[in-house]
């Protein structure tokens, strides 16, 4: 196998022969199928920033399967280490100074095998844990004072995100402490990250103008299921997985049955039956006619998971410079304004009522699509102007 030229003088020769020692041309394909991708790692290493720390793991990893003992093979590394920067990367192949992002994937692998995370919170643990580990590199780097700096840097963080961020952080260096050093970690250095200033906004009503100019910025589809949101006030998960046999006529009223919602899903609660509103009959009446994937709004996710699709629609909506949220949080505010009951505007939206005594459930019950309609109708973009102090 010959040497590329950019490594031949890191790994030492300009090409490598090995005789595999038998007649068999399978057995002799098979090894040598093993060896060229062990010679391949080692001219990727080389390209790489990290070549003199890999070459002390590789060090470190053939003595110890020799079963040369701990102590024998750190003082045989001090001994031939000619430098600081040598004696680091040797301390590193050790594991005597921890490289947070060398844990990275075997603490995510670790949390979908053993703690079982589902994959929004995988992909949530991925993105915060892999900007800790390089923007700290090193379990020692991990002090209060850069956590302060690393939490300001990231001033745009509101305060739920503060305590994801910090709950993720804080289970990354307990997994480093019990399946790594087997020493204890001092978890405190991680508490600045929740005491810096919330920036979180008051909700973020949206305006008329607002809900248009994003209108004005989206696709059809993800302008479809905007104004399904603007009108119900409803979470993304649950119009993302709206399906078309969810478009009901009930009471001669035409419906949304939604079956899924946060904490809800249809293999265990009951739908919730919500009137149309009358600005968007004829397009949920066309959508339903068009679907070709059994889903209102046309996603095309590669996956049909519940989780997959909310993702994929909030996604959609931000980029029109809005989020899903929005709507739900203006709806609420809108009817709040509005002389509608606030139980029939609860179970728009999909608030729970409360504690409920045994006659105000019977009660509850009786929120029909017919006196649910006119508290739907009461939702007015159209007329719509926020003022905090209504």
């Amino acid at each position: 196998m010959r040497i590329p030229e950019d490594v031949q003088k890191a790994l030492g020769q300009k090409k490598i022969r090995r005789s595999t020692g038998t007649d068999s041309e399978k057995i002799a394909q098979r090894q040598a199928n093993i060896w060229a991708e062990e010679i391949q790692t080692e001219i990727d290493a080389a390209r790489g920033t990290d070549w003199d720390l890999h070459k002390w793991k590789k060090a470190v990893g053939e003595e110890r399967a020799q079963g040369t003992s701990e102590e024998d093979i750190f003082d045989f590394g001090l001994y031939a280490a000619d430098s600081k920067d040598d004696v680091r990367n040797f301390e590193i192949a050790m594991g005597r100074i921890v490289i947070l992002a060398d844990h990275t994937e075997p603490y995510l692998q670790y949390c979908a095998d053993e703690k079982q995370n589902k994959l929004k919170t995988l992909q949530s643990k991925r993105v915060y844990v892999e900007d800790f580990a390089n923007s700290f590199r090193t379990l020692g780097d991990v002090t209060q004072k850069n956590v302060v700096h690393w939490t300001d840097k990231n001033n745009h963080w509101k305060s739920a995100t503060q305590r994801v961020v910090q709950a993720h952080t804080r289970g990354f260096l307990k997994y480093i402490s019990e399946r790594v050093i087997f020493e204890k970690i001092d978890l405190s250095v991680l508490d600045s990250i929740t005491t810096k200033r919330d920036v979180s906004k008051s909700k973020d009503v949206l305006t008329k103008e607002a809900f248009r100019q994003a209108e004005a910025r989206a696709d059809s589809v993800t302008r479809d299921a905007m104004r399904i949101m603007a009108y119900t006030g409803r979470r993304g998960v649950s119009v993302a997985n709206l399906r078309a046999e969810d478009v009901v006529y009930i009471e001669n009223i035409l419906c949304f049955r939604f079956a899924t919602d946060k904490n809800r899903r249809s293999d265990t609660h009951p739908p919730q039956i919500i009137p149309v509103h009358s600005k968007i009959i004829d397009r949920v009446k066309e959508l339903k006619d068009i679907s070709e994937d059994g889903y209102l709004i046309a996603l095309k996710t590669m996956s049909d998971e519940v989780e997959a699709r909310a993702d994929k629609l909030q996604r959609m909506i931000a980029k029109t410079g809005i989020t899903g949220h929005q709507f739900r949080t203006t709806v609420i505010t809108m009817l709040a304004q509005t002389e509608a009951k606030e139980s029939h505007s609860r179970a728009i939206v999909g608030h729970q009522v409360g504690k409920q005594d045994v006659h105000e459930k019977s009660y509850v019950k009786l929120r029909t699509p017919s006196t649910l309609q006119a508290t739907v109708e009461m939702i007015d973009w159209d007329n719509w102007v926020w003022s905090e102090y209504w």
